[in-house]
């Protein structure tokens, strides 16, 4: 079966294998330097000694990123880190601009026009 790679460019991986499947934010030490990155099953198998953090993907929000670094459970400012905040502010902006369009659409429903018939004041 060939897997359909159009999606590479915007959709989350694993650091190590590429794969989309049951990611995790992981937090681990490699030769004393914490790292933090995105792993499936097979690459948490991996580190399993190392790791200090395995966040499930669909728990971590934009927020959590900033006190797990504090909490030092996440190494401040690494690549993945960096990658996950540009992806949670180009959402933010999408659903930004969807909510405008939607409020536009919704107040020029809402226009009434008065026509000619109407003489008021005359």
């Amino acid at each position: 079966m060939e897997e359909n790679h159009s999606a590479e460019g915007w959709l989350p991986a694993c650091s190590e294998t590429g794969a989309y499947d049951d990611l995790h934010l992981v937090g681990y030490t490699h030769g004393g330097k914490a790292k933090a990155e995105l792993f499936c099953p097979s690459a948490r198998a991996n580190v399993t000694a190392a790791t200090t953090l395995s966040l499930p993907l669909a728990l971590v929000r934009a927020e959590n990123l900033t006190q797990l670094e504090i909490l030092g459970k996440l190494p401040a400012e690494s690549d993945v880190i960096r990658a996950l905040r540009q992806s949670f502010a180009d959402v933010m902006g999408a659903e930004w601009d969807a909510f405008g369009r939607l409020r536009a659409q919704r107040e020029s429903d809402l226009a009434m026009e008065v026509g000619d018939e109407l003489k008021l004041g005359s």
